[in-house]
């Protein structure tokens, strides 16, 4: 769904330039379409390739930049429990923090993406399902 809505912005935004420059022959229409175009070739791919694959050993996400992308996620079998903990990022926005804690008695600190929180019920559901304790 993201990607479709970029999609969209950015055409808007490029239409949005064009009948500008076409209409008064002003550069401000040129600079629109071209910020369009640069939401375009930058969100796009971005959010097209913002996903999280489940496996039958874990779960994997990747996120970021198409150019500059964030890798991370955890082995079931190597996690003895999470407590999830929410951030206050300011009056309005809360943020989730994962405290990842392995057998190995290692734990760290997991900032997730905005994807992840979103499926918070259904990652919480498969990490239970393969028996990490969840706080």
């Amino acid at each position: 769904m993201y990607p479709y809505s970029a999609l969209a912005i950015s055409i808007l935004i490029i239409v949005y330039g064009i009948a500008i420059y076409l209409k008064k022959n002003n550069q401000k229409g040129l600079i629109y379409a071209i910020l369009g175009l640069v939401v375009g070739i930058v969100m796009i791919p971005t959010l097209s390739e913002d996903h999280i694959e489940f496996t039958e050993k874990g779960i994997v996400h990747y996120t970021g930049f198409w150019f500059d992308q964030r890798v991370y996620g955890f082995d079931y079998s190597k996690v003895k429990s999470i407590e999830i903990r929410t951030d206050k990022e300011s009056k309005k926005k809360q943020s989730q923090i994962w405290y990842i804690s392995y057998k190995t008695g290692k734990t760290i600190r997991l900032d997730p993406a905005d994807l992840w929180e979103m499926n918070t019920n259904f990652i919480t559901k498969k990490c239970r399902d393969n028996m990490i304790k969840i706080f």
